[in-house]
């Protein structure tokens, strides 16, 4: 850790003297930044000018309590971890201090260079890791209201018959979601005639309302600020920026906007042809828009383009959008697919996620044949139209489709005879599915029917990429960093849900909980990244004793947490305890180095030993210290 900036809040001076010098021992004078503060007013005075990476604070200020101070603090808009320095470690200290916020707490009677400088290493990488847990959950927030808004502004373009009224009502709703000063829609015609006068525009204003504009106040892209040449580029790509944009004459005696800060125009494409384009503008600050959002705007122009097709193509288009507009996960996948088959109207369609290249592996996330949904499945794509589709191709066979792939069985088994599908990209246009339809009769229309499987497929990849990220973020929040083993949380969940059906089932239940001995002496001896491999190695030597109805859980540092939801006697809970005995004690070996450590094991049971989770973790390790206490390497039960 380096350029750390520490407060530390004690009226005592020699106290504040002592804390500096381990600080600058540990971490050395030009790695941090110590302000010192002996009274409340102090602390507040510093905190305005500065934003510090920790704090230290005792817990008798003066007139203040160290908790009641950084309750303080905190209401002021200060959100600097907290370690308290306290005079005693009594159990009530501690549950209060934690209680009240504090990160983490020392004695300090006991206090020393080593002890504290551990104890900023893992507030500072503690609150870093809540910082990015809360970012990556903002951003998702934002993402989710752009793509709910979107969503909802697919909706109103599909769903309403009325061309004007559907657009003003659709671009008010993505403004909103988008956060932007103004939303527009510009069209130019059926042929694309981009240098001329545009033919048609549709406005939203923030606090005001959506219109179209009367013939006499178009103009033309040149009027705009955007030259033809600039516009053909910005067509071909997927997003166009212009900053500083001062509107034309005639648009700001429209919308009474004279500036924009930053204007992004995304082009609305149908069928091949560039029909206008979707645009949002800001005039008070740059849009700060991740790539998911940016497709999330990328697929609402195509949704834009959508309805101008509905001219022709309005039934069918909205059946589909009608049912997939609201829904999220499978949902919308189950459906798309269902609306996907009734409307175009074809036998079967499938949404297939791409799994892996190395393997050529896909899974079918939803699929729908005749009258059923079936089930999801894994399949290869070697020998199939799916091979073609993950290679970036649109795939489309008219008939014949059982005959031209002999090895993809269930074409026969189906009678199918005709095919199509597109591939389904990420912000980062790599393919991560494919949107297939197959039907028993000969397909017609293939501009037609590829060009709705590509609309979906835009929508249908951004749901994808955005279920992904939520499990990631989920795998996060429930999950150890380093092992991967649920984290307390999960934990937590899991023996709530295990006790309610041990409750009503009456079952036995065991909680083991489980310390490495020695394992310090390896961090000592080898160095922590040693230590973070013997603890991974650690962790799946124990996995592959539970059962996979069992948790295996860690706590954080050396312990360890297997919860067996289901045991037929104490034995089982004893069995696996000589299991896990056994293999801990097995050499480890790691760059050359042999080293070797054994493990402390307590065991409670439900209901004997605890009717709650906290009982049972309070018993399991009051019983490890039993172990610990009775020579290590070893288990004890509460009783």
């Amino acid at each position: 850790m380096t350029n750390l900036k520490i407060l530390v809040a004690d009226d005592d001076v020699e106290d504040l003297d002592i804390i500096k010098r381990f600080i600058e021992g540990g971490l050395g004078k030009r790695a941090c930044t110590i302000d010192l503060a002996s009274s409340y007013e102090d602390v507040l005075k510093f905190l305005a000018k500065e934003n510090y990476d920790v704090g230290l604070f005792d817990l008798n200020f003066g007139l203040e309590n160290g908790v009641e101070m950084l309750g303080k603090v905190r209401k002021k808009g200060h959100a600097l971890p907290v370690i308290l320095l306290t005079g005693s470690g009594s159990q009530e200290v501690v549950v209060n201090a934690f209680k009240g916020g504090v990160t983490d707490f020392l004695d300090k009677s006991k206090l020393n260079e080593r002890d504290l400088l551990k104890a900023i290493e893992y507030t500072v990488a503690l609150d870093k890791e809540k910082r990015l847990k809360d970012d990556a959950a903002e951003k998702n927030k934002k993402t989710s209201k752009l793509l709910e808004g979107a969503a909802k502004a697919n909706h109103t373009l599909l769903t309403r018959s009325g061309f004007l009224e559907s657009l003003e009502s659709a671009l008010a709703t993505l403004g909103k979601a988008a956060e932007a000063d103004i939303a527009c829609i510009f069209c130019h015609g059926e042929n694309g005639e981009e240098s001329e006068k545009i033919k048609e525009a549709f406005w939203w204003e923030r606090g005001g309302k959506s219109s179209s504009a009367d013939a006499d106040l178009l103009f033309s892209y040149k009027e705009l600020g955007v030259e033809e040449g600039a516009l053909s580029k910005a067509f071909s790509s997927h997003l166009a920026r212009y900053q500083d944009v001062t509107l034309p004459q005639k648009l700001r005696e429209w919308c009474g906007i004279e500036k924009l800060t930053e204007f992004l125009i995304f082009p609305i494409i149908v069928e091949g042809k560039r029909q206008g384009f979707l645009g949002v503008g800001s005039k008070r600050d740059c849009f700060d828009w991740s790539s998911n959002e940016i497709a999330i705007m990328e697929m609402t122009a195509g949704g834009i383009g959508g309805k101008m097709k509905l001219y022709s193509d309005e039934i069918s288009f909205r059946s589909i959008v009608e049912g997939t507009s609201t829904g999220i996960g499978e949902e919308f996948f189950s459906s798309l697919v269902y609306n996907l088959a009734l409307s175009m109207p074809v036998y079967s369609a499938s949404f297939v996620e791409v799994m892996g290249y190395q393997n050529d592996q896909c899974k079918i996330v939803a699929g729908w044949e005749g009258d059923h949904f079936v089930s999801s499945y894994s399949f290869s794509v070697r020998d199939t139209p799916c091979e073609e589709i993950v290679a970036g191709m649109l795939t489309y066979y008219p008939d014949n489709v059982a005959e031209s792939f002999p090895h993809a069985k269930i074409f026969s088994r189906l009678k199918i005879r005709g095919f199509a599908g597109v591939p389904c990209f990420d912000a980062e246009m790599k393919i991560i599915g494919c949107l297939c339809i197959a039907d028993r009769f000969p397909l017609m229309e293939r501009e037609r029917t590829l060009a709705i499987l590509k609309m979906f497929a835009s929508r249908a990849g951004a749901e994808l990429e955005r279920k992904r990220s939520e499990d990631v973020i989920k795998n996060m929040a429930y999950h150890d960093a380093l092992t991967g083993l649920p984290n307390r949380m999960l934990l937590g969940d899991r023996l709530k849900m295990g006790l309610a059906h041990a409750h009503r089932n009456k079952r036995i239940m065991a909680v083991l909980f489980v310390d490495l001995d020695g394992f310090k002496e390896i961090n000592d001896n080898f160095g922590h990244a040693i230590g973070d491999l013997v603890l991974q190695e650690v962790a799946n030597r124990l996995t592959q004793c539970i059962r996979e109805e069992d948790t295996l859980s860690r706590l954080g540092g050396d312990e360890f947490i297997v919860f067996l939801p289901r045991i037929v006697s104490k034995k089982d809970a004893e069995n696996l305890a000589k299991k896990l005995l056994a293999v801990a004690q097995k050499p480890f070996h790691f760059e050359g180095e042999n080293m070797s450590l054994s493990l402390s094991i307590g065991i409670s049971f439900f209901p004997e030993d605890g009717r709650s989770a906290k009982d049972l973790l309070k018993k399991a390790d009051d019983a490890l210290y039993k172990a610990k206490n009775s020579g290590k390497n070893t288990y004890r039960l509460v009783k």
